[in-house]
């Protein structure tokens, strides 16, 4: 069994994480709300803490292992208090690939190429699909 606790408190989640038991955290929208902080704000320290984890996040390690090895306080200082002065590198590396974001399912809307959704393109994939499974 794990266990998670649900808040977007700082202080709540140090004492827990204090209690050797915590697994993770989940937040929800109107937990963060509650928490004083503005939409900014999260998202701000989000993008960072994401950007930071992307790039010293070991392979196939969970964000919740991430967090308990690299400790909640050293993440703190880095994200919030900038201790390593990389935060405006943090900010604009996740800032690209926000902009590089492109929602597949608007291509339904605006395909890439003329024909992306033709019957015949999708039954040329099918049979390609089906002659290499």
């Amino acid at each position: 069994m794990k266990i998670f606790i649900d808040t977007a408190e700082v202080a709540e989640i140090r004492e827990a994480q204090g209690w050797g038991i915590l697994d993770g955290v989940t937040t929800n929208p109107s937990l963060v709300t509650k928490s004083g902080r503005t939409h900014e704000e999260v998202l701000l320290y989000m993008g960072r803490f994401m950007q930071y984890y992307r790039e010293h996040g070991k392979y196939l390690e969970r964000s919740y292992g991430f967090v308990e090895r690299v400790g909640i306080d050293t993440l703190r200082k880095i994200l919030v208090e900038d201790s390593l002065g990389i935060c405006a590198h943090l900010d604009a590396e996740i800032q690209k690939a926000v902009d590089a974001y492109r929602d597949p399912w608007q291509e339904a809307v605006r395909p890439a190429y003329h024909a992306q959704f033709s019957a015949a393109e999708l039954a040329y994939t099918l049979e390609v699909a089906e002659n290499n499974g």
